[in-house]
């Protein structure tokens, strides 16, 4: 929901800016002008607003999730029901090699990616198509991981991967420039 009031807010802004630029700053210029000045500036504030420059839902739920890990870390840890909390699952070190994989409880992270609007099987697949999950024997995204007397299925997501992902769309992403300012339209 919070995407779509951003992007009404941006082409709201535009549309300021070019009806400020046409009768404000620069009375009797070129309307076209104006617009086009008011849509490379919308560009660029979605651009720095999402994070991405174009439409790739995909690596946008990719980047919330990633958030959504990091900004939720307490639910993960041991010490979760000591400090009374509710706990999603865990993070679990690897024994081979330096780092750590985000073990989430199937449901927790279906209720996160619905709760901000994003295809939870979509989402997977492509975290998956990206080798950032770790996934089980069968052919869905969950691995069954065991608390106590109880198996319960998970998402196990690779923290190394996701960030070296995250660090290359990152890279890969056109930047488009600020506005300068400067003359009329």
């Amino acid at each position: 929901m919070a995407r779509e009031v951003s992007a009404d807010n941006v082409a709201l802004l535009a549309l300021a800016d070019a009806l400020a630029q046409f009768y404000v700053f620069a009375p009797v210029s070129d309307w076209a002008a104006c617009l086009e000045g008011a849509m490379r500036m919308a560009q660029w504030a979605l651009v720095n607003a999402t994070g991405t420059a174009g439409g790739d839902t995909d690596l946008k739920a990719i980047q919330f999730v990633a958030e959504w890990l990091v900004r939720n870390r307490l639910h993960f840890e041991s010490s979760t029901e000591i400090d009374r909390l509710e706990r999603w699952s865990a993070i679990e070190r690897h024994r081979n090699r330096p780092g750590f994989s985000w073990w989430v409880f199937s449901s927790v992270l279906d209720q996160a990616l619905s709760g901000a609007s994003f295809d939870r099987q979509k989402t997977l697949r492509r975290m998956a198509d990206e080798g950032l999950l770790s996934r089980g024997s069968g052919r869905g995204f969950t691995r069954q991981k065991r608390f106590g007397d109880t198996r319960v299925c998970c998402v196990c997501v690779d923290n190394a991967a996701l960030e070296a992902f995250l660090e290359r769309a990152a890279a890969s992403a056109p930047g488009v420039p600020a506005s300068q300012g400067g003359g009329p339209c």
